[in-house]
């Protein structure tokens, strides 16, 4: 059950916060969709298939973004649901 909440906030927050703007004032901030859609595909795949395969393709989107450009542009309360919902997921791909 816990797992199931920390997906759908996470699911809420990638939906409602965006690390790139589309107008010219970005602050030097990089392009994150493609890191933004894997996340979100693999979340997808994982809810209707909560599968080992699945699960570990969540956690790898997860950690692909907190190691690339964007997870440095992102606020501390998404840094700490990213890191809150690799630890709820620590072993659960087993």
């Amino acid at each position: 059950m816990r797992n199931r909440i920390l997906i759908v906030i996470l699911f809420i927050t990638l939906v409602s916060v965006s690390c790139s703007k589309d107008d010219d004032d970005n602050s030097g901030a990089p392009d994150c969709t493609e890191f933004t859609e894997r996340i979100n595909e693999s979340l997808d795949n994982y809810t209707a298939d909560p599968s080992k395969s699945n699960c570990e393709a969540y956690v790898d989107a997860i950690r692909d973004f907190i190691n690339g450009d964007c997870y440095g542009f992102a606020s501390q309360n998404i840094r700490d649901t990213y890191d809150a919902a690799l630890d709820a997921l620590d072993g659960a791909c087993n």
